[in-house]
């Protein structure tokens, strides 16, 4: 397993809207983010999968769904200038997606339908959020799973879990150790539980082909 003992890995973390994590990131151009969502309901406006900066201004980067369904992203740019919808794209809601960008180029299941021509620009402020677009806009979905790499490496890694203690739902960032919960109201939901076979490899079944195998310590 990945995450330490006090800790149940799920499937994903859910949202109606409200729920959200908080972290300190400050975007620089040539980072490397990965994220696999869905948004599940429209909510008639837009709803933000992950970013940071204010209402006026992008001072980072964004990835939202408007309500039409339209994937749109920011990368490193200010409002009008690094500002992209992805307008022969749309989401098909409950439907699990993975979106990248690398450096100046968007991905969606690894097809590329967006490249910035306009200069980029490290962000200037640390405000991000999971679930959300900056102050507001909430996602209705789920998120899978969400890295960033800088110069090759992670500098996040996040897993959906719980707290087995007291089946505090959040994501846990393997790279720094840390359980982050929501900051939001109400409470997440979470996916079924990921098992991994146990390290002795005892009663631990794989299916080959059509051929199930049973293999013992």
């Amino acid at each position: 397993p990945i995450l330490p003992k006090e800790y149940q890995e799920v499937e994903y973390l859910k949202a109606n809207g409200n729920q959200y994590i908080d972290i300190k990131y400050s975007y620089k151009i040539d980072d490397e983010i990965e994220c696999n969502f869905s948004v599940d309901e429209n909510s008639g406006g837009i709803q933000g999968v992950f970013g940071n900066g204010n209402v006026s201004q992008y001072t980072g980067t964004v990835l939202y769904v408007n309500a039409s369904n339209v994937p749109t992203v920011t990368i490193g740019g200010i409002l009008g200038t690094n500002f992209f919808k992805i307008d022969d794209y749309k989401i098909t809601l409950g439907q699990k997606y993975n979106m990248k960008y690398i450096h100046d180029t968007s991905y969606i299941n690894d097809v590329k339908y967006v490249s910035v021509t306009n200069a980029l620009q490290n962000g200037t402020q640390d405000d991000f959020s999971l679930f959300r677009r900056y102050n507001t806009l909430g996602l209705r979905g789920k998120i899978y799973s969400m890295t960033i790499k800088r110069n090759g490496e992670y500098i996040w890694n996040f897993i959906p879990c719980y707290r087995k203690s007291d089946n505090k739902p959040g994501m846990y960032d393997v790279k720094n150790n840390t359980f982050y919960t929501n900051n939001g109201t109400g409470e997440f939901s979470v996916g079924a539980n990921v098992t991994y076979p146990d390290s002795s490899m005892k009663n631990y079944e794989a299916k080959i082909g059509t051929n199930k195998y049973k293999i013992y310590g």
